[in-house]
């Protein structure tokens, strides 16, 4: 008998097919990126699931992207784009905690991941 999958399980089954797994666009990322960094800063994508906002930063600038995510399949995902598209040098997958990073950088991004962390400390379903 097949055992059934836990939520986390389940969770990361339904999204590890998507291309984008959080708000915003190629457009968003652009506009953002046109106000912010030099073209070669290293930029963090928190959260970067399966590499949708690194694969758009990778094309606008000339730096470093480590992307982080706490699910490796995600990130085999952007390694294997990477790879394939000669951008290894440049974008390169970590995971590790978003509280307990290992580097510094110039800027970050995050559609969600980093403003939800550490909420279950403070909201507990069911209790007010």
């Amino acid at each position: 008998m097949k055992r059934a999958m836990t939520p986390e399980e389940f969770f990361y089954h339904v999204f590890e097919s998507l291309r984008r797994l959080g708000p915003g666009c190629t457009g968003a990322t652009w506009k953002a990126w046109s106000y912010l960094l030099p073209v070669d800063a290293q930029i963090l994508d928190m959260g970067c699931g399966t590499g949708a906002q690194t694969r758009d930063l990778a094309g606008l600038s000339a730096g470093t992207i480590p992307a982080v995510d706490t699910h490796q399949p995600f990130l085999d995902t952007i390694t294997a784009w990477a790879d394939r598209e000669g951008m290894s040098e440049r974008v390169r997958t970590v995971n590790p905690s978003m509280d307990d990073l290992p580097f510094e950088t110039d800027s970050s991004i995050s559609s969600g991941p980093k403003v939800t962390s550490g909420m279950s400390n403070t909201t507990i379903p069911g209790q007010s």
